[in-house]
């Protein structure tokens, strides 16, 4: 491995990530103190059950979130490892921290008083600000770490997972709830998803990256050995030169883009790359589990 090298370049990059990170944790907390919070709307997640336990025990949401979080870091860190860790570092830390700061205005509870307008502005900002910090290859920390263990154990697609812990914790907080703010929650899971889909490329859709460039074939090792994803080598012929060319393809999910635009900046920033979203993939790794030896070499990796 060879050392990392510090250009301008890549401290911008850096310093455009956390401060994504930033803005989206920020938009992420606003959509809760000022639209779900003070409508008593149910929602997923760590916030999810911190908003249970601020209803049953009066405990202030932004204490049951950074307990929460932390929680989950230190899981995160045995089962995932320090990549992960890494990533969900800042969030796990500036959510409640956010959350802190806009319990302590008095009117963020009282800018909206309409229970429509507060499902969907509430959704959208939502969605747009975990959206943001997915983007940039980071995570939100909290509840998300749950659903990425068991899509690691089982093969199963994350966007399952995350729905199911989702709707198991809002189920806990049903008999709390009325039929009317069931609806709006609904609302709110609809809007959230569209949101966060377009903003992060999520869902059950995945990448498809086309790579040209003279160095191929350190672009297809480094695929294998830093994001652990399959390539294939096509032949193509450059339209003006006429010169033979391989062409590096991989599928690769929407959250591993990021990452990937990494690896191929640092093997040849003059790399030609193509991304095209994809609705289905089938195959070893997507639809297909991997075998057990593979599975624990992928964990190795990560």
């Amino acid at each position: 491995m060879g050392k990392i090298k510090i250009t301008k370049e890549t401290v911008l990059d850096y310093l455009k990530t956390v401060v994504l990170i930033f803005i989206g944790n920020f938009i992420l907390a606003c959509g809760i103190m000022i639209f779900v919070s003070p409508m008593n709307f149910m929602t997923g997640g760590a916030t999810g059950l911190a908003l249970l336990m601020e209803r049953v025990a009066g405990i202030p949401l932004s204490s049951t979130v950074a307990v929460l979080n932390v929680i989950c870091f230190i899981i995160g860190y045995i089962f995932l490892g320090k990549r992960f860790s890494a990533n969900t570092l800042l969030s796990t830390f500036l959510y409640p921290f956010a959350l802190r700061v806009l319990e302590s205005i008095p009117t963020v509870s009282t800018l909206n008083t309409d229970p429509l307008l507060g499902a969907v502005f509430g959704g959208l900002m939502i969605g747009f600000g975990v959206g943001l910090v997915i983007r940039v290859g980071a995570s939100t920390g909290g509840m998300d770490v749950v659903p990425i263990i068991i899509t690691k154990k089982t093969g199963i697609a994350v966007a399952y997972t995350m729905n199911a812990v989702d709707i198991l914790i809002m189920c806990t907080q049903i008999p709390y709830s009325t039929p009317q703010i069931l609806f709006y929650s609904i609302v709110i899971i609809i809007c959230t998803t569209i949101a966060m889909d377009k903003v992060a490329m999520l869902g059950v859709t995945q990448t498809q990256v086309m790579i040209m460039s003279e160095k191929y074939m350190e672009i297809n090792n480094a695929i294998h050995e830093k994001i652990d994803r399959g390539t294939t080598l096509l032949e193509s012929v450059t339209g003006h030169l006429k010169h033979p060319q391989k062409v590096v393809m991989s599928v690769i999910n929407n959250r591993e883009l990021h990452a990937l635009t990494n690896v191929v900046k640092e093997v040849d920033p003059n790399a030609f790359m193509v991304v095209n979203r994809v609705n289905e993939v089938h195959g070893n790794g997507f639809s297909i589990k991997l075998d057990d030896k593979q599975r624990i070499e992928a964990l190795k990796n990560k």
